[in-house]
This record gives C-alpha cells, sequence and structure tokens, in this order.
C-alpha cells in the first residue's frame, strides 16, 4: 500500500470527523480498490456505501455526519461551507443534540434541505426556509441556532416538556437568548395552545421552574430570598418612619403608627381600637413608596379623624358616633366637651 494513498485518505478524513466519501477520494486520486485494500489492512472502516471512516475515529456523531456528507458526497466539508451554509443544515433534534439542549431521541439524522433531496437511508429531511442568521457551525457542521431549534421542535409537534427541558439546558448552559428566542416562538406559537411567543415561552419556562413567577418563589423560599425580603421590609419602615417623624403628627399617632408597621402585614388594621376610617387612611399611605401624598387633600379629612380617634384613644377615651360626646373609661363617668 502506497503511503502517498494512506496520506491522502488521512488528510481528507482529518477535515471531515475522521469520514470520507468514495467520491470525493477518487477526486483526490485514490482508486476503489486502494480504498477497499485499506479496509482490509484495517486502516479504513466502511460506516455505509459510498462512506468511509479511519479505524482512530471517536466521534460520537458519526451517523449524523455520515448523513450530511451522503446527501453531497463530491464535495468536501469546506467546498460546501464555502459554496452555502443553509443548503444542508442538521436540525431538529439531531441539533439538539450537537447544542447539548435536552434529551430528545436523536437515533435517526434530521437535516434540513433547501432542495429536495432522494436518499435511501434512515435520515428524516425538512425543507424549511433557512436564513443565514439561522445557522451557526458546530465543529464545521452547520446546524440551526439554539433558538431556532427550538422553534423547529414546536413546529414538529414535540412533547411540550421535553421543549421545556431543552430550554433549561440551552438557558443553565448561556447558549440560548431568550429574547430571540420570544421572536422564534411567535411565529410557531400557533401549534399550540397559547395566543403568542411570550406566553408560550413563559409556560416553558415554567415547566422547568424557570419563570417569572416559579423563580419568585423559589426565591422567597430560600433562605437569601427571606433575607433580602427582611432586608428590603426594614428599609421601608425606617423611611417610613422617618418622614413622619417629621410631620406635624403628634407623638401619640407616631407612636401608633410605629406598633403597625413592625409587622409586615396589614392586618392588624382590623383592631376595633382604629375605625374604618383610620384603616383607609394607612392603607393609602403605605400603599406608595414614599409619604409625600400625606398631603393630599383626598387623605385629609379622613386622617384628621383617624388622628383625633387616636389621640383621644392613647388618653384613655372611647370615641362613639357623637364627636361631641367622650366616655372616661377609666371612671365610666360622663363629661361634655364644648366644640372648640
Amino acid at each position: 500500500m502506497s503511503s502517498e494513498v494512506l496520506a491522502t485518505v488521512s488528510e481528507l478524513a482529518a477535515a471531515q470527523w475522521g469520514l470520507l466519501t468514495t467520491r470525493q477520494a477518487v477526486a483526490q486520486g485514490v482508486t476503489r480498490m486502494q480504498l477497499v485494500r485499506l479496509v482490509d489492512a484495517g486502516l479504513l472502516d466502511r460506516v455505509e456505501q459510498g462512506i468511509y471512516t479511519m479505524v482512530s475515529s471517536t466521534d460520537r456523531f458519526q451517523a449524523l455526519h455520515a448523513a450530511w456528507l451522503s446527501l453531497d458526497p463530491g464535495h468536501t466539508v469546506e467546498e460546501r461551507i464555502n459554496k452555502s451554509r443553509e443548503a444542508i443544515v442538521a436540525s431538529h433534534t439531531s441539533a439538539a443534540a450537537l447544542h447539548a439542549m435536552g434529551d430528545l431521541l436523536s437515533d435517526v439524522p434530521e437535516l434540513n434541505t433547501k432542495r429536495r433531496k432522494q436518499t435511501v437511508r434512515a435520515i428524516r429531511l425538512h425543507r424549511l426556509p433557512l436564513t443565514p442568521e439561522d445557522v451557526v457551525l458546530i465543529d464545521a457542521l452547520p446546524t440551526t441556532t439554539p433558538e431556532r431549534t427550538i422553534a423547529d421542535l414546536v413546529q414538529s409537534g414535540h412533547d411540550l416538556t421535553h421543549i421545556a427541558d431543552a430550554i433549561r439546558d440551552g438557558h443553565l448552559s448561556g447558549i440560548l437568548d431568550l429574547a430571540k428566542l420570544r421572536e422564534k416562538l411567535d411565529t410557531v406559537a400557533y401549534r399550540t395552545p397559547y395566543g403568542d411567543g411570550s406566553e408560550l415561552l413563559e409556560n416553558l419556562l415554567d415547566l422547568v421552574g424557570l419563570s417569572t413567577a416559579a423563580l419568585v418563589t423559589s426565591t422567597a423560599k430560600s433562605p437569601v430570598g427571606q433575607l433580602i425580603a427582611t432586608t428590603a421590609i426594614q428599609h421601608y419602615q425606617e423611611g417610613l418612619l422617618d418622614q413622619l417623624s417629621t410631620s406635624a403628627f403628634s407623638s401619640g399617632v407616631v407612636e401608633a403608627i410605629k406598633q403597625m408597621t413592625a409587622s409586615t402585614s396589614m392586618a392588624n388594621l382590623a383592631n376595633p381600637a382604629l375605625t374604618s376610617g383610620m384603616a383607609d387612611a394607612i392603607k393609602q399611605m403605605t400603599a406608595t413608596a414614599s409619604m409625600a401624598n400625606l398631603a393630599n387633600p383626598a387623605l385629609t379629612s379622613g386622617m384628621a379623624d383617624a388622628i383625633k380617634q387616636m389621640t383621644l384613644a392613647n388618653r384613655g377615651f372611647t370615641v362613639k358616633d357623637d364627636p361631641h360626646t367622650i366616655l372616661q373609661n377609666t371612671k365610666g363617668e360622663r363629661q361634655e366637651e364644648k366644640e372648640k
């Protein structure tokens, strides 16, 4: 066996995942008989008709690479990529496997072609329009981008749970752009129960615990999330009390507000000691990020009545419906107070 023949074959295979085709070899001056002798010598293995591999090859995607080569066996990988990367592209489950996204069954190579192809091999062919932005090279093999791959899987009707797993892997590995994915899903959402790409993506993310709602829930349950929430509440309360302390409210009002904001909820507004006017006033006040709205005329009457009632309550009185009538709790004696 000529060392020149072996060198030619090795050079061809080195740039093609350890593979070469009969037509490529013949174009380089290697005869079919010489290829057979290389197989007999244990230097080549015959993968399928017209395709060989070096025995030292450890390509885990050999079936996919061989299928891609078989659809245009007369040209090398370099020649085909330079001519058109979008001509024949690994897609769907094959692309997901190349991107290491999910665990979809990819035993049959899936390829997207611009033109109709005839093949007797076990290959699943698609004819979907692709743009150059839809294609990336993975180890020299043209492959649909992660975002386009997910969209193609949705369009083909794959189980959404399996697609969600693929999204999770792509997102966690950093190869998946969720904004681009949302745009791609807009074009295939009609194949699902969801109205558009945003709704579809949110539901897919929710299946794997990555939606906004799921992340908020998981964060809130974690020790770090609870610490963040507690710190935020404390800072809010401190700012609230600082502003109250600089106002014209009586010390009794400030003290009452302090007691209420000492808890993280407003449940104690239902305390019988407070009137509905106070409850409404406090709810409106704490619904905003600052106390600037205290000057709002809409709150004036409610706050005035609430402040009056709380101030009197702090001095030992209970206010009834008649604002001029006060019952003194300590002795139970009725006293009249003239309107100022």
